[in-house]
């Protein structure tokens, strides 16, 4: 339900005058925040462009894994050249990028193109931590880089 509003978003955001884009835009930022933030289930955000070679060959594979993790983690894809205030926030410097956050926290991050075995690692290490441990305190991904 959730990606065909998404659809819709931008089905809309295509149609608005050039005078509206701006605010268009700006809302969606806001909505893909509030997806992460308010989400009771982790949210995996990739970061993405439609030129990225890469980005292009991780699609199916995220693709699959967001069937297979229905109902446990929240997908969101955020591209990139129109959302630079949330990539920025989460210093994305290359794609494909992915960011597991889990509580509002940021749990995981992958940076570039990587097997499919990786981001189910990933996913599988943090839903398991999320069903034993009660929600953390929010984090951004430089604080998880602090910690290492």
């Amino acid at each position: 339900m959730k990606k065909l509003c998404l659809i819709i978003f931008v089905t809309c955001l295509q149609s608005v005058t050039q005078a509206q884009t701006a605010t268009a835009l700006k809302d969606s930022s806001k909505y893909f925040a509030d997806q992460i933030v308010d989400s009771k289930i982790p949210v995996l955000v990739d970061f993405w462009a439609p030129w990225c070679g890469p980005c292009k060959m991780l699609t199916p594979i995220l693709n699959e894994l967001e069937k297979n993790y229905h109902g446990k983690v929240l997908f969101l894809r955020i591209n990139i050249d129109i959302h630079q205030r949330i990539a920025s926030y989460f210093n994305i410097s290359s794609i494909p990028a992915i960011i597991i956050i889990d509580h509002a926290a940021v749990s995981k991050v992958l940076m570039g193109y990587r097997p499919k075995p990786d981001y189910i690692s990933a996913l599988d290490s943090v839903i398991a931590v999320t069903s034993s441990t009660p929600p953390a305190a929010p984090t951004t991904p430089q604080d998880l880089q602090k910690k290492k």
